[in-house]
């Protein structure tokens, strides 16, 4: 299948997504080196281009990687109500 990669990205708090904000954090898993027994994370504090420069680096041995989200659903809104069994308006 590829190497598995956990990625995250965070935007400042109360913006909800770094799709209508600045991205202040990004990191990444290397789920397969969990699997044998090491930790191997990338970690970058902004969205500059040397942060994504630095991560294609990191990626560099790790070929045919598939990328899955730590959160596939919303961290906020009605997504996150409904799987807590509660709607905003409670």
């Amino acid at each position: 299948m590829g190497n598995l990669i956990v990625v995250d990205c965070e935007a400042p708090f109360g913006v909800g997504a770094p799709s209508v904000g600045d991205m202040t954090e990004f990191g990444a898993v290397d789920v397969n080196a969990l699997r044998a027994g090491r930790v191997e994370t990338f970690h970058g504090t902004d969205c500059s281009e040397d942060t994504f420069r630095q991560f294609r680096e990191w990626l560099d041995p790790r070929t045919r990687v598939v990328f899955v989200s730590d959160n596939p659903a919303s961290a906020r809104g009605p997504a996150r109500d409904s799987m807590r069994g509660t709607s905003a308006s409670s």
